[in-house]
């Protein structure tokens, strides 16, 4: 994803600049987890990438009104940005096989399917 911030940086410096200064607020929270975090939702750090984009842990944040619009329309740019085929990577995962990827460098989903799956999902953090 950091070309996808990249190339928004390339064509819309006002929104990149959004997306990398403006803590917004992600809270997820389980049975036995919760986590609360304030954060730009994309993070430069020397060569090390961050993207948090996950509409479901976006909470509610601490923004002048006035600034909400074009945080918003640079959200959208950036999420139009990471839809368009050259910002993807697609795989057929068949059964068996084992993806990782670290949650923080790489967005995930999937397309449409028929028939059952089982998928587990696990979290590490590094202390």
């Amino acid at each position: 994803m950091g070309a996808a911030a990249n190339y928004l940086k390339q064509i819309n410096y006002s929104a990149y600049e959004l997306l990398t200064t403006v803590p917004v607020r992600f809270h997820r929270q389980q049975k036995e987890f919760i986590s609360i975090v304030d954060s730009p939702m994309l993070r430069f750090d020397g060569d090390k990438f961050m993207v948090r984009y996950s509409y479901f842990t976006l909470a509610p944040f601490k923004m002048p009104f006035e600034r909400m619009e074009a945080w918003y329309a640079a959200y959208d740019q950036f999420a139009r940005i990471v839809r368009t085929p050259e910002h993807q990577y697609r795989t057929l995962l068949q059964p068996g096989d084992v993806l990782l990827y670290e949650n923080h460098r790489m967005m995930h989903g999937r397309t449409g399917f028929t028939g059952g799956r089982w998928l587990r999902g696990i979290y590490y953090e590094p202390k």
